[in-house]
Order: structure tokens, then sequence, then C-alpha cells
């Protein structure tokens, strides 16, 4: 089925799951009370007849893609390409990497690979180039290079700072260009140029996130759809990315905001090379390129996609149980229906029947961008003692998040909840919501007047506990939320990491239980999302549809290399110069910075060099009037020019020791008082 010749392509062998990947493996039980649970899914296949005593089978389950059943629990997962996960990882932590430094080229030098900035005292400046940047020399083998590339010049550099603050406050290309009276292109190079210095700033201080102490961190995760408009009159479908997006619960910090999307691949290249290495004829998770999007695999997504819409029409509308009698636990229930009806579950659902793929670049599939998205999250928050998640009701969102946390779900320092909310409420229904719960709310506190507002808030989710309900082939247990919010109305949460006893009873104690509850939530990372649909002018939704049916937004963007550029921006702006009601930003509450960053800081940042002092042990010996550096002398006669140069120093001047006289003390300005005598003056002491 596959085979695997080097660590980045696949030839060697037939195997039933493929192999690791840089120590990633996500192909495993994802059900935390089985006894599989994180147990690799061996690379060997069973012998013939023995296929139940191993942890697991591998079924055919859908074309293109094989399923991994588990043995125990009966739980099966679409398999995954672990070299896919690494690949998209790569990708979006390309940032956080430390960009290389100039060092000598000479073969058999010295200092040949040694960083200008790891020895600074091996090289010398030695001017500039033609165009501007800086020039080095190599002290042992008088060899020059050049230095790090400088950014090219600008005519108008203090346009940079109206560009950039125009755009990130909902101004559009040509606006901002009409009100700067610059030209587009000249505004869609100052936003590169400030995306550059946004990654280069954002990646300065991200770096220290693993080295914050912090005992626990609670995160919220959501994917938002992004659609494009089209560029060729001759097919007006529309392109429709995911972008994915973590944020602090506590602090409001957003730590990744991940598009699936690449701008440097070549789509008529990745096609040819997947046709010679037989990419079309394996499976999906023994391919090379296993993570892209080609035509036939996502016109075959499409299809399938539209088949599920009208069998959807077709369903008779259910009967409502009489154990589901709660209207937001049956919307639970047929999200769980609708998930079991789609070819994989375990996947993100962006096939849109009316979308099509990029004209430039490639798209990823979002499964693998969520993957790579968590296993970001993971290097980055490695030190943190505990983390919980907060995951929209999505089988993908929590299948990608286990692939990166299981060993820590193991090891009982990580959790996730699913939270449920309703979105598609108008306003005055959001209203009506929260003004019902604020009864229930008053109603309770009258009847507890020793609690304070918080334990109010315990108090309901803990009278709610015992009305937990089983929902799904895995029974997970649902709790309505007893107090929605007008940003989260209709709110409903299941913890999916909670492992039971024997007895059915959970591991962690009621009240305990009760506040992981009340702080499972999603209004952090939705609070980005809305504030990127409305200061965004390339991401705002469209109006509506044209005669042909589809989707156009007046500013919206054509290219989506712009929108990944601005997705990036926006949070590196969002985090470092928004300040909310407290005046403090996102990072000053995580402990990033010390205070509100300006956009000059982001855009005249400059990476500083780590800074070595360098103390040179030789003499200087003056004769005949010049001085120059001698050789090492032996310690005997560095000993007596130390002595010497000592001696020869200037001596400070002497200045004599004040007495207590010399001071002045209230009540003593005309001398002793009457009885006493001068030394008493003397040996007082003063009253400071």
């Amino acid at each position: 089925m596959q085979t695997i010749s080097s660590p980045l392509g696949y030839r060697l062998g037939p195997l039933p799951v493929p192999p690791p990947v840089e120590g990633i493996q996500v192909n495993f039980c994802r059900n935390p009370d089985c006894t599989n649970f994180h147990v690799p899914a061996p690379l060997q296949r069973a012998p013939r007849g023995q296929g139940k005593s191993a942890p697991y089978q591998t079924v055919g389950h859908k074309p293109g893609r094989p399923k991994l059943v588990c043995n125990a629990c009966g739980e099966g997962t679409a398999i995954k390409s672990n070299l896919a996960v690494w690949q998209e990882f790569q990708r979006v932590s390309a940032y956080l990497k430390e960009p290389p430094q100039p060092a000598c080229p000479t073969f058999g030098c010295c200092n040949e690979g040694v960083g200008i900035y790891t020895r600074p005292d091996a090289y010398r400046k030695r001017g500039f180039t033609a165009a501007g940047t800086q020039r080095y020399q190599c002290k042992a083998c008088k060899k020059r290079f050049t230095g790090a590339e400088r950014v090219r010049r600008q005519k108008k550099p203090h346009e940079n700072k109206t560009v950039f603050s125009e755009f990130v406050r909902g101004m559009g290309i040509r606006g901002i260009a009409d009100g700067s009276g610059l030209s587009a292109q000249t505004v869609y190079d100052k936003l590169d140029f400030a995306h550059q210095q946004a990654l280069a700033f954002a990646a300065h201080r991200e770096r220290t996130v693993p080295s914050l102490r912090i005992d626990r961190l609670f995160l919220c995760t959501d994917a938002q759809s992004v659609v494009i408009n089209w560029s060729d009159r001759r097919d007006r479908r529309n392109v429709q990315f995911t972008a994915v997006g973590t944020a602090c619960l506590t602090s409001g910090y957003v730590f990744a905001s991940n598009l699936n999307y690449e701008w440097g691949l070549d789509y008529k290249a990745a096609h040819a090379e997947a046709e010679k290495l037989g990419d079309f004829s394996v499976p999906l998770p023994f391919r090379r390129h296993a993570r892209l999007w080609f035509a036939e695999d996502y016109e075959h997504a499409v299809t399938s996609e539209r088949k599920r819409i009208k069998a959807e029409g077709r369903r008779r509308p259910r009967a409502r149980a009489s154990q589901l009698d709660d209207e937001i636990l049956d919307r639970v229930e047929e999200e769980y229906l609708a998930d079991r009806a789609r070819p994989d579950p375990d996947v993100l659902l962006e096939a849109h029947p009316d979308a099509f793929l990029p004209p430039l670049g490639m798209q990823v599939r979002a499964e693998y961008t969520a993957a790579g998205h968590f296993h970001l999250l993971r290097r980055l928050l490695r030190n943190v003692g505990k983390v919980r998640f907060s995951l929209d009701q999505d089988g993908g969102l929590f299948a990608a998040w286990m692939g990166a946390f299981a060993d820590r779900v193991d090891a009982g320092t990580a959790d996730a909840f699913y939270v449920r909310i309703t979105k598609n409420m108008s306003e005055d229904e959001r209203k009506r919501c929260a003004k019902a719960a604020w009864r229930r709310f008053h109603a309770t506190a009258m009847a507890n007047p020793d609690l304070s507002e918080r334990g109010v808030r315990l108090l309901m989710v803990k009278e709610q506990m015992p009305k937990l309900l089983a929902i799904g082939d895995r029974g997970d247990r649902w709790l309505v939320h007893p107090f929605p919010t007008k940003n989260e109305p209709e709110k409903a949460m299941c913890f999916l990491t909670d492992k039971m006893d024997a007895a059915g009873n959970s591991k962690y104690a009621p009240d305990h239980l009760a506040r992981l509850y009340e702080q499972a939530s999603l209004h952090r990372i939705d609070g980005f999302f809305a504030v990127v649909r409305s200061k965004l002018a390339l991401l705002q939704r469209p109006e509506g549809k044209t005669s042909s049916g589809r989707t156009w937004a007046r500013n919206g963007a054509y290219s989506p290399h712009a929108v990944a550029k601005a997705l990036e921006l926006f949070r590196v702006y969002y985090n470092y110069c928004r300040v909310g009601e407290d005046k403090k930003t996102p990072a000053m509450r995580l402990g990033l910075a010390k205070a509100r960053c300006t956009l000059e800081d982001i855009l005249y940042f400059r990476p500083e060099a780590p800074r070595q002092r360098v103390f040179k042990i030789r003499p200087t010996i003056r004769r005949r009037g010049h001085d120059f550096v001698g050789p090492p002398m032996p310690a005997a006669l560095k000993a007596e020019v130390r002595i010497k140069s000592l001696d020869a120093r200037p001596k400070p001047r002497h200045r004599p020791k004040r007495s207590l006289q010399h001071f002045h003390i209230p009540g003593y300005a005309q001398g002793p008082p009457p009885g006493k005598a001068p030394t008493d003056v003397a040996n007082a002491e003063p009253p400071f």
C-alpha cells in the first residue's frame, strides 16, 4: 500500500498505517476511556486469522481513505498522513525560526559557518554595498562578504504608518490610495513591508512564550470560513478557505490564526510530480502530497457533499425523543447525525458545492492545517502546567487537537471541551435569551444571599450537572449552560476528556468540575473573528448574490495571498496595539509586553543581536609617542606593567571629612542652647 525511500517520501513496502515523521504519529485510538488510547498503530500487519488479537484493524472506509478501527472500544478514525501533518506544522511555524546569521563563506576557515552575532570579535564591518547592505570582513582569512539583505529603500517611508493605520481601521486598498495620494501597487508594497516587520516583531516576542511561568491556561479554538471573489469570468465560482484560530480566554491573546493556503507552490508542477510518484493510485494518507487539494479530489468531494445535502433534504423530520426535550440538546444531536452522514466525520467540512480551487498557489486540506495549528500550540505551550481547550462542536477540530495533545491528556495536564452555541440568532432573540438567564440568576441569588456572583453561577452549574445527557455514538455527556450571555446564547458544553471510573463518576470533584464547565467558552476567538470581519475590508462578508447566484463582496480580495497576509498582520496589531476596557493589550495581560506597542514599534522593529563584550588582555606600550598593541607578555612582566600603570594614574583629590558641626541642625542655628556645652552639640543626633 505504501512504500518509503526517504523521510520525506513514501516508498518502502506495504504498511497498514503511515510511519511516524519527526516523532509525529496521529493514528491511534482517541477514546480517553479505552485501553488503546494513545497507543500507536503497529506498522506491521497482523498474521492472517489474528486480526482480532491486534490492537487495531485497518478497513476500507471510503474511496481513497482507509479507516483505523480499535478492537478494544470499537471506535473508528480516519487514517491520516503524518508527513502531511509535519509539513503543515513546518509551514505555520516558519515565522518562529531564527533568521540565519551572516558568516564567513571561506571553506576551511576557522570562522566558517560561525555567525557574526555568535562571535562578533571575529569580524569587522567594511562599508556598504550599492544597495545599502552592510558588508563584513573575516579577521582570520580577510574574506569580505555581505550581511543580511536590507529592505529596499522607500521614497516615502513616512507613509508606512498611514497605510498601516488606515488598513487596520477598515479602509480598503482603493480608499487608502486615494487618501494618501499613493498608487494601489505602492499601497500593496507598503502592506507587504508591514507584514514582514509584523512577523519579525511577533516572532521575537513569541519565542519567549515557553519561558513564561504559567500554571494554567484556558484557551478556545474555532474555525472561520473566508470567501474570495472570483477572478475569471469563465468560471465565476468563489474560492472558500478555512482559518483556524486559538485565543487565550484570560488575556485574549490570539496565539495563531492560520489559513489553509500556501502561496509558494505551483499547481501544475505539484500535479505533475504527484502523477510521476503515482499519488492518485494510492489511498490519500499514503501520498507524497496528501495535504494538498487537487482538482480531481476536490470535484469528488463536492459531488459527495451535494449528495449529502440532497439526502438531508429528503429526510423526514425526526420526532423529538422524550429524553431530549430540550431544544438545545436536540440541535446538538442533529450535529452528531450530520457528522455521521459525512464521508469523514474526523475531517473539517470545507468542500462547498459553489466553490473551487484558487487560481494561484495551492489550497491545503483544512484537516492538516488544524493539525499543524495544534502542533504549533503544543510547542509554544510545552512548559505550561495545565492547558484546557474549548473547541467548537466539530469532529475535525477534536481529531486534530487529540493528535497533538494525546500524551498530555494521558498525563492529566490537558483537557478539551465541546462548546455549542446558536450563531444565527437575531439581536432581539439574543437579548431575550440573556434577559431570561438574568431572571434565573436573580432568583438563585435571592435564595442564596451569602454567595457572591461567581458563587451563584457555580451553584447554577452544579444544579445542572445531574441532568447530563449522553449523546452520540461514544456517549458524550452534554450539559446546558444555565447562564448564557448575549454573545453566547443557547450554550451547551461537553467534557470530552473526562475519564470515568467503574461507577461512571468523574475524576474531578463536583466543585472543580463546576468551575471547569463555567469557564468553557468561545467568546475570545469569536470576538477576534468578529473584529476581523468589521475592521478588515478584505474579509468583510459578501453583501449579497449576483444575478447568477454567486456571492460577491464589494471590497473583497481577489488574491488569497493578500488575505493570508492581512490575517497575520491584523493578529499582531490586535495582540500588541489594541487596548481593552482595562487599558491593556492582550500581550500585556499575558506578559509579553510591558506597555502598549505603537505602530512605529512594529514598522521599524529590528531584532537585537546578542551583544558579547570581549576583553583583550594585551598591554598598550608607548614608544616614541605612538601607541600599539604588543604581543602577549609573561606573567611577571604583565604584573610589573600593571603596577606601573596604577602608579601613573592621577590620584583623586583629597577632601577633608566633615563633622556634624558642618550640618545645619534645626534649633542650633544661633549656637548651642543655654545650659548645654558645645561638646553636647557635637554628640547630638540629627533629627533625620
